[in-house]
């Protein structure tokens, strides 16, 4: 099993591709496909751009019992919600999306302040279309995932949820 990777970046549009170059080449390096990670990605940190006031966001890539998980952490304590998008609206469509490529998503506070959202890659890249479910912010742990020894980052209110 590879360690975790981490990457903190400025909240900025700049920064979508260069978290979706990082997660290819963490991923490439350990023999994975970064197909669904490189969307996921993007659409967690343009969420942190679209829906917080974070300056920065830390991505953290982590090999779980259960497969691989992509993490974004921000400063901001709001979980994010899925809702039935608008059909004439231009957003809102990003988390059911979402939930179409992952096998588990999910979304915790951090002690202190701020979130984690997170999302169970497929084994392959077309395993779970249709299939992702998500698994509540409050009392459900990320799937197997170790806790980092200590915050990445600046953007850290404490320790990481616990997990089972």
């Amino acid at each position: 099993m590879q360690g975790p990777a981490a990457i903190v970046v400025p909240v900025q549009a700049e920064s979508i591709k260069v978290v979706r170059d990082w997660v290819e080449d963490v991923l490439k390096k350990w023999g994975q496909d970064a197909y669904v990670a490189k969307v996921v990605v993007s659409e967690l940190v343009t969420n942190v751009l679209r829906h917080t006031e974070s300056t920065t966001a830390t991505v953290r890539v982590v090999q779980a019992d259960k497969g691989t998980v992509v993490e974004v952490l921000d400063s901001c304590g709001v979980l994010p919600v899925a809702g039935a998008p608008d059909l004439l609206s231009e957003g809102g469509r990003g988390l059911a999306m979402l939930g179409a490529l992952v096998k588990e998503w999910g979304a915790q506070p951090v002690g202190g302040g701020g979130k984690v959202v997170w999302a169970l890659l497929p084994d392959v890249v077309t395993e779970n279309a249709g299939l992702g479910r998500r698994r509540e912010g409050r009392g459900g742990g990320r799937p197997g995932v170790p806790s980092p020894a200590g915050p990445p980052s600046r953007v850290s209110g404490g320790r990481s949820p616990s997990v089972r």
